[in-house]
């Protein structure tokens, strides 16, 4: 910034005016030649076969035309008649074809001072808009070349639940088949519902560990007091009620594979020492045993939550985190990659469709609609919701009629909505019962997740409390209600 505050204004202007790729000459107003550049130099070399016309400065209109034995009319005095740049297109030596214009310049009395010209080779820059489209065709033809190794490497993986559409899921893909290969911890971020388990299990699927076990531990579902239990096994009569015969822990089961630890952040903090020093020497010792066993798995981990403001607040070890997060994979909300939902939609119903034994369709209404909310749940959320209007269509086309409006304004609703009461359906398939307890288990989550009993949660739904509670234990739902009490 010195240097430049230095430069004076005349010296900055003058280097401008020589770097230039255009050629630049500047005549007086009665046409005396001032000023050129080197660009218009070498343009008017080839022009005229003449060297030198920066030689020619100081020199008259009358002078000059003398010189060149020119007796044409002269770009100048069309600028100076009409009172604005006139241009026209001259041809060189190398059959370039050469943009001309002559600017005349006035002072703030409207007196003319300064006529100035301009050259611009038009066939250099026609070369470059075709090379800039042929780098285009480049840059199309990779794109389809990434997109196209996302779908093999999805196919390789057994995973078909993800739908390669936008640029920043195919990157997801393209990035998770590069970590399946190197055996280290991966932390996968990302909001509920976008699809992190499915990830986990391409990256798995693509490692070499694919023919082994894939075991998922949903961390904030496993009771308290049960969480070591079940990470690291016990020993026969190592604690009152335990199976006598003792039992592996979900750990050990997942030897030789992948382990993965779903919703992290919700690891209690009394259990995150004995994890960490897992992921330090990958031994484990079962709850009333001295002997350490070592197991031999990747780890791979799942979180909605920021962690390292978990650190901050202290209810998340910071130096578990550092284990954890040796590469992190974010994975982006729907929201933010909305050509995939009409693409997903159309795939949830193609299924329910084939297991269903129906034709249905999406009207355009319903498709704006989708395209316009911001699924709060994500993929999860699309699916359930796609599932809840497939069962309420009242014909092959289904439209806002056929959409629970509480399951698409929800999330612009404080507190937890009515549901419709359900029309009794009977299931044509096993296939069919499965996509209703999924409907089932996605209103049980999110009336859990509100913090209300089973009371509360049966008064809203229309069922008795014990059935809820029942159905909570059937899907390892466990209601923040009773956690708090």
């Amino acid at each position: 910034m010195e240097e430049l505050q230095r430069k004076s204004p005349a010296t900055l202007w003058a280097a401008a005016f020589q770097s230039s790729h255009d050629g630049i000459a500047v005549y007086s107003a009665d046409g005396v030649l001032l000023s050129c550049n080197r660009a218009w130099d070498k343009a008017w070399e080839h022009i005229s076969g003449l060297k030198g016309y920066s030689d020619w400065i100081g020199k008259s209109r009358v002078e000059r035309r003398r010189l060149l034995g020119y007796r044409g009319p002269e770009l100048i005095n069309e600028a100076i008649a009409q009172r604005s740049p006139s241009s026209t297109v001259l041809v060189n030596s190398n059959g370039d074809l050469l943009l001309t214009t002559a600017s005349p310049h006035y002072d703030s009395k409207g007196t003319l001072e300064y006529i100035v010209m301009n050259v611009r080779n038009l066939t250099y820059l026609n070369y470059l808009k075709d090379h800039l489209a042929q780098n285009e065709c480049f840059f199309n033809q990779r794109d389809d070349l990434l997109t196209q190794r996302a779908f093999t490497l999805l196919k390789a993986s057994g995973v078909a639940e993800i739908k390669v559409v936008s640029p920043a899921m195919r990157n997801v893909i393209l990035l998770a088949g590069q970590l399946a290969a190197l055996d280290m911890t991966v932390l996968l971020c990302g909001e509920t519902g976008t699809g992190k388990q499915v990830i986990a299990r391409l990256i798995h699927g693509l490692s070499r560990r694919a023919q082994k076990s894939f075991v998922q531990i949903n961390c904030g579902a496993i009771p308290d007091g049960l969480v070591e239990s079940e990470l690291f096994g016990y020993q026969a009569g190592a604690f009152t009620g335990s199976v006598s015969a003792g039992k592996q822990g979900l750990i050990q089961s997942a030897d030789g594979g992948t382990l993965f630890l779903d919703e992290i952040g919700e690891l209690p903090l009394s259990s995150q020492a004995k994890l960490l020093k897992f992921l330090d020497d990958k031994l484990i010792s079962p709850l009333g045993s001295v002997k350490a066993t070592a197991v031999d798995v990747r780890i791979l981990a799942a979180t909605n939550r920021n962690l390292h403001e978990l650190v901050k607040a202290g209810s998340f070890r910071d130096d578990l985190l550092y284990r954890l997060e040796v590469i992190p994979l974010v994975i982006p909300p729907l929201r933010e990659r909305r050509e995939e939902i009409l693409p997903l939609a159309e795939s949830f119903l193609f299924e329910f469709n084939r297991d269903a034994g129906q034709e249905s369709c999406i009207s355009n209404e319903l498709r704006s609609l989708l395209m316009s909310y911001d699924f709060p749940g994500n993929v999860r959320e699309l699916k359930n919701l796609v599932a809840r209007f497939a069962i309420n269509a009242k014909g092959d086309q289904i439209g806002l009629g056929d959409l629970p409006e509480w399951s698409m304004d929800r999330a612009a609703r404080p507190g937890p909505q009515p549901v419709p009461a359900a029309t009794p359906l009977a299931p044509r398939s096993d296939l069919l019962r499965n996509r209703l307890e999924e409907v089932e288990r996605g209103m049980l989550e999110w009336y859990a997740s509100q913090g209300l009993s089973t009371h509360e949660i049966a008064r809203h739904i229309g069922i008795h409390h014990t059935s809820v509670m029942r159905k909570l234990k059937k899907y390892q739902i466990f209601s923040n209600y009773r956690k708090a009490h």
